[in-house]
């Protein structure tokens, strides 16, 4: 860099849903399914779209089936990614309380 000049770069890429859960879910297995559900936040640096977030709120504790995460908290830079994120949490947290009885949580973007 030219003194006096200052370069920012983003980077920028989405994780599936699919995958990002199936990991999730593996790591819950392994690793969280001894502790209470309701002990655990989901905080993402660079949520994008949310598709990870979708998927974090999403995880049930394989042991006494209740929801892993009490919070999902997405933060980005990039405010048109956050306007997605916030209407794919909106649609997908309407959408999880019909299917299993209750909200999913605290979401915060």
């Amino acid at each position: 860099l030219k003194s006096g000049v200052e370069t920012v770069n983003f980077i920028y890429g989405e994780l599936e849903f699919d995958d990002f859960y199936k990991i999730m879910q593996s790591i819950c297995q392994n690793f969280m399914s001894h502790m209470p559900s309701n002990e655990f936040v989901f905080l993402d640096l660079g949520c994008g779209a949310g598709s990870c977030m979708a998927a974090a709120v999403s995880l049930k504790n394989p042991i006494n089936n209740l929801l892993v995460f009490s919070r999902v908290i997405g933060i980005d830079l990039m405010e048109a990614k956050l306007f997605e994120c916030k209407k794919l949490m909106d649609y997908f947290s309407n959408s999880l309380a019909e299917v299993i009885g209750h909200s999913c949580g605290y979401v915060d973007i």
